[in-house]
């Protein structure tokens, strides 16, 4: 997958991280959601490769802190 320009997720980078978040950072069910067509023998590595991505670690950090801060 090409990496975007460092701050800019691709929509399906994006998808990952909101459903990452908000289902309890459960990596594999939010690549599953991100990328349902993905063969499955990526499924159960490929979503800690995410996650250690710098930029998408980046923005999860982010929407961490900005939901904590609204609570």
């Amino acid at each position: 997958m090409p990496q975007p320009e460092a701050g800019k997720l691709t929509p399906k980078q994006r998808v990952f991280c909101e459903e990452y978040i908000t289902n309890g950072f459960n990596a594999l069910a939010a690549y599953r959601k991100a990328f349902p067509k993905a063969s499955a023998n990526k499924k159960p590595s490929y979503p800690y490769t995410l996650l250690n991505t710098p930029h998408i670690k980046a923005y999860i950090e982010q929407r961490r802190s900005e939901i904590f801060e609204s609570l």
